[in-house]
């Protein structure tokens, strides 16, 4: 085993490779579906995410026996880049549904009903 295997996970070490470009492409085409742990970035790390959830489901609580209708605030993570190329590429599949959807565009003036 590396040395640079064995860091911690909120070493600077692990947060450069998760910001490689070749590395955020291979993380957003995989499927986040069934994702336990979210990888984690400089001074963020899995204890961290933990009480940050634990304090999102107190919040909820504290909500809930208030009777606040209003959505409780969510602690604050970091921005993964390969979740936020991910978003990217579904954004470009919805942007070429829509090209497929409506393959026409508008003229000035004109009507949409063809």
């Amino acid at each position: 085993m590396e040395v640079v295997e064995q860091l911690p996970s909120g070493s600077r070490y692990q947060a450069a490779r998760l910001r490689d470009p070749a590395l955020v492409e291979f993380l957003a085409e995989q499927d986040d579906e069934g994702s336990s742990s979210a990888p984690s970035l400089e001074s963020w790390n899995p204890m961290r995410e933990q009480l940050a959830t634990i304090t999102d489901v107190l919040l909820s609580i504290l909500y809930a026996t208030a009777h606040d209708e209003s959505t409780p605030p969510v602690s604050p993570r970091p921005e993964y880049p390969h979740v936020l190329r991910r978003q990217e590429i579904r954004r470009e599949g919805l942007r070429e549904l829509d090209m497929i959807l409506v393959p026409y565009e508008f003229e000035e003036g004109g009507d949409a009903r063809g």
